[in-house]
């Protein structure tokens, strides 16, 4: 095929660079040797490193200690799959020592001439973590609540194909049917 014209190559590289500049993910190239080749400048308004703190040294260099494995095991994983690749969690530090969590994804681009190395692309995640942790004590002090409470409370959908989502253990006091043993029942 024709080669772009000088002009569409300046404006598609200007593009390119403005994306990755305006970007809230961080974005790093990796050597199969785990040195960072590459960092893009979100790196300094999420973490608070400028690029050039950042690459050149390990990719771990900022990973809270106990998500090390994990990190390593998705490493060993996408390293051993060309043009794979894995997503998982994990907290780092910023700069001033303050713990964030991310959605990491790697993926194994060490064949393509243009990369040469693994992509890992690490989108914040902190406030979808909070809002679980959030939910998950509202949804433990509700069922709390319910499971006691001398009274049977179910949920359940209703209909040809309607099935048992959610009965309290009290159903068992009542009618001498365990909540497991009910729940395998049809329901209304």
């Amino acid at each position: 095929h024709d080669a772009l014209p000088i002009s569409d190559l300046r404006n598609r590289e200007e593009r390119f660079r403005s994306l990755v500049m305006n970007s809230s993910d961080i974005i790093a190239v990796i050597s199969e040797e785990g040195e960072i080749g590459y960092v893009s400048p979100s790196v300094e308004h999420v973490l608070g490193y400028t690029p050039e703190e950042f690459a050149g040294g390990a990719g771990t260099k900022y990973l809270v200690e106990e998500d090390l494995p994990a990190a390593e095991q998705a490493w060993t994983e996408v390293l051993s799959e060309p043009g794979g690749s894995r997503i998982f969690e994990i907290r780092g530090r910023d700069k001033q020592g303050s713990v964030h969590w991310f959605e990491v994804t790697f993926t194994n681009l060490l064949a393509d001439p243009n990369i040469r190395g693994v992509v890992a692309n690490q989108r914040a995640i902190t406030e979808r973590k909070k809002a679980e942790a959030r939910l998950l004590v509202t949804e433990e002090h509700y069922r709390s609540l319910v499971e006691d409470v001398p009274a049977v409370v179910y949920l359940a959908e209703f209909g040809p194909e309607g099935r048992w989502l959610y009965i309290s253990p009290h159903i068992e006091s009542l009618t001498g049917v365990s909540a497991e043993e009910w729940m395998s029942l049809p329901a209304p």
